[in-house]
């Protein structure tokens, strides 16, 4: 069928002899010199475009889906670089999305095209339009520490000795710099802007100290995002809070301080949550609807539980029954849970009715939820309900908090410097309090201490409320969030078996927080394999010079030259009952 640029078409396609469609069990194979075939295409709106030939048609869903129609089965398809071209100009000037809405977020244009290709992992979370908010957002981050390093400027401050512990991107070379060298944030900000082309990193040259007030609150202006990663004074901190409260702005307070680690997050008196947890609407199929009030609905046991919350509003379609209360399949009624299987209609009187409702099916509506957070200054007064991170432990978030307390107490005392590692003395001043002693001693003890994994850990947290605080999706943390690892490291034994991705990860972890680096402390690493030049752009440990050679003794040279004081030993044999002489129980044992 012939059709004009514009008009509306439903009308399917035929291809020519030699890219045929092949039709299966009622579905559609895909035709690899068409691209992709979309669903039946008079269940999309679509528009179609003339090239010379060749009929091009997009069709507007969750992606683009083009199918080309031949128009004269006694001639070829056009010319391959013809189509080639036309199809990368119609790509380019179509909007991949769902809707021409997406366009606009909040009133304002998108900052630009979404790449799909860079972030096509993470479009498959945060969707569009939550992705393209992000593009518009802009953070500002206080503190280069290493937990900074993990997401993205203002720090004036030196490098020091303690950041090449957690700050991959400082090096001894920085720390060893003339008092007129770069402060962190102008070293890290080339290699910070090299990790995404769309997004722009500045330094805010204009502060000159972390302790100049007016200067940051200036910063503040414009923010969609204030992160603050290094300890300052609680008078600052609560006015940096109250400005962002009463610019809309949202305000993050992330401290790595040794082996423990706090996040709190104000987001402001009334922050929309527009998806609260990124999940597809709950679906389930009615067993039947009592005659009661109010209406009490029961769902198929074998087709598993509601999902469904307090709260929550639903709407019902193919209701058959209860003298047709529940026939518009676009009203929403809201939800009271009274078991997995079981909730209540909340204000709707079914007692009425002649007849049970006795199938149907309900459909979760995802409305918007509003957050209240309590300011910084009040938080410190009433921290509320904490936010779990061990839940064997309940009553460690608590005494965390009073704990951190106290180390700010002493800090404010000592020109906001932490005590020096293993100072028992100086940990033991500041806020006494008994409930508390222990974990105080052990915090102050090793407040001035990075570890790698403890900044990437709270760092990939904080990353996380960033992008919360940006596109509206996901429950942020709302108050504070404690976490603590009180384990001795120095003289643990490991194996690891592989040095892959996650391999090359574990021991660069390892190696920056000094595990097995004591005299009992040994790292078995065992990988049969050799390096090959595709493991390169996920292995980062590997380079060009290294293909064909082992992975594990590359590993751990690359481990070595990050901690010279690391044992460890690389093998090449797999692990199974052919190796049990070299991986047996005496090996285990040790």
């Amino acid at each position: 069928m012939e059709c004009a640029g514009g008009h509306q078409c439903g009308a399917s396609v035929q291809m020519n002899q030699s890219a045929r469609v092949q039709k299966k069990n009622g579905l559609r194979n895909s035709v690899r010199a068409a691209g992709r075939l979309g669903s039946d295409p008079a269940k999309y709106p679509q528009k179609c475009h003339r090239v010379k030939n060749v009929t091009i048609k997009i069709f507007r869903s969750s992606s683009l889906k083009l199918k080309m129609k031949r128009t004269s089965s006694s001639s070829d398809l056009a010319d391959a670089n013809t189509v080639t071209s036309s199809n990368k100009k119609f790509k380019q000037s179509v909007t991949m999305s769902s809707s021409d809405s997406d366009a606009v977020m909040d009133g304002k244009p998108a900052a630009a095209e979404v790449d799909e290709k860079l972030y096509s992992r993470q479009l498959y979370v945060m969707g569009h339009e939550a992705q393209r908010r992000m593009m518009s957002s802009r953070a500002v981050v206080i503190g280069l520490s290493g937990l900074a390093s993990n997401v993205v400027l203002c720090d004036p401050e030196k490098p020091n000795s303690f950041d090449l512990g957690g700050n991959f991107y400082l090096t001894e070379e920085d720390v060893q710099q003339t008092t007129d060298g770069k402060s962190r944030a102008e070293l890290c900000q080339s290699k910070l802007a090299a990790l995404n082309e769309y997004v722009k990193v500045e330094v805010a040259s204009e502060v000159s100290s972390l302790k100049d007030e007016a200067a940051l609150l200036n910063l503040i202006q414009g923010a969609s995002c204030v992160v603050v990663t290094v300890p300052l004074s609680t008078p600052l901190l609560c006015a940096i809070d109250e400005k962002c409260r009463a610019s809309n702005v949202c305000f993050i307070y992330s401290l790595s301080t040794g082996v423990f680690g706090k996040v709190f997050c104000d987001f402001g008196e009334s922050f929309v949550i527009a998806d609260k947890d990124g999940e597809n609407p709950a679906t389930s199929q009615v067993e039947n609807i009592l005659t009661s009030n109010p209406a009490v609905v029961k769902v198929l046991e074998d087709q598993g539980r509601h999902g469904l919350e307090t709260g929550d509003h639903v709407t019902f379609s193919r209701v058959k029954g209860l003298d047709g209360m529940l026939s518009d399949n676009k009203a929403t009624y809201e939800v009271k849970v009274t078991g997995p299987f079981t909730f209540e209609l909340v204000n709707m009187d079914a007692s009425q009715c002649s007849e049970v409702a006795s199938q149907g099916y309900i459909t979760q509506v995802k409305t918007p939820v509003t957050a209240s957070f309590r300011s910084y200054r009040e938080a410190l007064a009433d921290h509320g309900e904490l936010m779990m991170s061990d839940f064997a432990k309940f009553d460690r978030p608590p005494l965390l908090h009073l704990a951190y307390r106290a180390l700010a107490s002493y800090a404010e005392s000592h020109d906001m410097v932490y005590p020096m590692p293993g100072d028992m003395a100086a940990a033991k001043e500041g806020d006494n309090n008994a409930a508390a002693e222990r974990i105080i001693l052990h915090l102050a003890s090793g407040s001035r201490s990075i570890l790698s994994p403890m900044c990437a850990t709270l760092g990939g947290i904080v990353g996380q409320e960033v992008l919360k605080s940006c596109s509206g999706k996901f429950t942020p943390i709302n108050g504070f969030f404690t976490l603590t690892q009180m384990n001795a490291y120095q003289n643990l034994n490991y194996f690891l078996i592989g040095a892959g991705a996650i391999g090359c990860e574990m021991l660069k972890n390892w190696a920056l927080m000094g595990v097995a680096c004591g005299e009992k402390g040994k790292i078995h690493i065992t990988d049969m394999d050799r390096i090959e030049k595709s493991n390169l752009s996920r292995q980062f440990l590997f380079r060009n010079s290294d293909i064909n050679e082992f992975k594990s003794a590359t590993a751990a040279r690359a481990a070595k030259a990050m901690n010279p004081s690391m044992n460890i030993v690389p093998y090449q044999e797999k692990v199974g009952a052919d190796t049990e002489e070299i991986f047996g129980d005496d090996f285990y044992d040790n």
